[in-house]
């Protein structure tokens, strides 16, 4: 005997379409008469006790089922209830068009949070002015350096000409970068 093979033997006399209990015309056997008198009496369940109680498990589990699905309906529509609103408190115009559908804590809690946002806001545009206004003063120092230096270069250029010394001509600064050739030879 092998450990994968399955053995069954049936019910000894049991026979294929052939019922212990009924009869071919649908009859009660002996054995069934019994079987029916001992379920009707006052020690067990009856028979049709049995198929009620049955039929009231597969009614109570389709009634379960039922209810599970409508409280995931349930669920579902709260979750995209909810994704809903949080778009809609996360803008200003669309608070105004659906106010009606928060409670009062609820728009306090959104102004709350919608003035933190803009205060933010602010400050963050106050420091990068001020680093536009120190960049800004940086490069007109910076400009002016440039045109001071090429005033002095040309004056320096203009007198090695001039006295003819074959001194090497100071480089000019381009103000302008559209203009500054790619080639720095």
């Amino acid at each position: 005997m092998y450990n994968d093979e399955l053995y069954h033997h049936g019910v000894k006399g049991q026979r294929w379409g052939l019922r212990r209990y009924q009869n071919p015309d649908g009859t009660r056997t002996e054995a069934g008469k019994k079987r029916a008198q001992k379920a009707r009496s006052s020690k067990t369940k009856g028979f049709g006790a049995k198929i009620k109680s049955v039929l009231a498990n597969r009614k109570k589990k389709k009634l379960l089922k039922k209810a599970k699905q409508a409280q995931a309906a349930r669920a579902l529509k709260e979750k995209l209830a909810e994704r809903r609103r949080k778009k809609i408190a996360s803008s200003p115009s669309l608070i105004r068009k659906h106010a009606d559908e928060f409670t009062v804590e609820e728009l306090q809690t959104i102004k709350k949070r919608l003035e933190l946002d803009r205060d933010f806001a602010k400050l963050s545009q106050d420091k990068f002015n001020r680093g536009k206004d120190y960049i800004n003063s940086i490069s007109s120092v910076l400009e002016n350096s440039i045109k001071i230096y090429n005033g002095v270069s040309a004056v320096v250029n203009a007198y090695n000409e001039q006295s003819g010394t074959g001194a090497k001509n100071r480089v000019l600064i381009n103000t302008n970068p559209s203009n500054q050739k790619k080639d720095n030879s």
